[in-house]
């Protein structure tokens, strides 16, 4: 027999507890969903997404209302790692260039990094494709 399930915090009742970041985007979600006009399935995928990449996730209802977010504590683990070996490589290499490319990879979307990889094995020895 196993003991009494533990509930999790609603984090959007308890918006004290996120980090800055997350507090904005709860903010936004907030007035997004006052007004009335972005509420659909696929907005709430996107921010779903959204909160995912920050180490977040929630869950909604067939009302397109978001409920129960909560720490996603496996992908806060992958991004500490990420921050963690961003910080040696600057520390390393230790240039103002470095931590600005290393700043524009971190805000591509993992879309844009399959788009650009897709488009990288097109251009081949023979002279750069279309899009190279």
């Amino acid at each position: 027999m196993t003991g009494p399930a533990h509930k999790s915090v609603d984090l959007f009742e308890h918006s004290e507890r996120l980090p800055e970041r997350v507090r904005t985007a709860v903010a936004q979600l907030s007035d997004s969903l006052e007004q009335g006009d972005r509420c659909s399935y696929q907005f709430l995928n996107d921010t779903l997404q959204s909160f995912q990449r920050m180490g977040y996730f929630f869950d909604f209802g067939l009302d397109a209302v978001p409920y129960d977010l909560r720490e996603d504590v496996p992908a806060q683990q992958k991004i500490l790692q990420r921050e963690e070996m961003e910080l040696e490589v600057i520390r390393l290499c230790d240039t103002d260039d470095l931590k600005e490319v290393m700043d524009q990879i971190a805000e591509l979307e993992d879309d844009e990094l399959n788009d650009m990889a897709e488009r990288m094995e097109h251009c081949g020895s023979s002279g750069p494709a279309p899009g190279c």
